[in-house]
């Protein structure tokens, strides 16, 4: 093969298969885009800060203290943001199941009092709940591991696709067209 058709090959290869592994990785483990995205977000707050606090410098004296609070705030939580990245995922898990572990023990007090009748769904609302309260982790890698199967078929589907495209007629050659009109 020549140098035209490997970097015809990379080109139509590359792209998918960092998809495909990408999409293992999701899988794999989950919580290494949890910290990636609280990472993210801490170097944007440690940006901001620090942005906010250059500029402060720069005012008016009697607008300079009202201006260096949010700097340091927002500096000093994107400080310990990047220390505990899985921060936020835990958080989002933790609260989702608090307001979930409410929901079903609201509807099984209404089914105890005779309000309502008595669901299969708010035992297990209320049982999930428990569980995302005890473990919070657990939503974002269900959602985590969701997207890494979506995005591992995808880049499959591309690859394959790819691969199995019919090859385009190249200069000089004719298609394989046949025109009735």
């Amino acid at each position: 093969m020549n140098n035209r058709n490997w970097s015809e090959l990379l080109r139509l290869l590359v792209l998918p298969v960092l998809q495909i592994v990408l999409g293992i990785v999701l899988i794999v483990n989950p919580d290494s885009a949890a910290a990636l995205v609280g990472k993210i977000i801490a170097w944007i707050l440690v940006l901001t800060g620090t942005g906010m606090g250059i500029a402060a410098l720069y005012g008016e004296l009697s607008r300079r203290l009202g201006r260096l609070i949010p700097a340091a705030i927002a500096l000093v939580l994107g400080i310990w943001l990047m220390a505990n990245p899985l921060f936020l995922a835990e958080s989002l898990g933790r609260i989702l199941g608090i307001l979930l572990a409410v929901q079903g023990g609201v509807n099984i007090a209404g089914a105890i009092f005779g309000r309502q009748r008595f669901s299969v769904i708010s035992a297990i609302t209320l049982l999930a709940g428990v569980v995302l309260i005890l473990v919070p982790m657990t939503t974002s890698r269900i959602v985590i591991v969701i997207c890494g199967i979506a995005v591992l078929c995808i880049g499959a589907a591309e690859l394959a696709e790819r691969l199995l495209r019919k090859r385009l007629p190249q200069k000089g050659e004719k298609p394989d067209i046949i025109d009735e009109a």
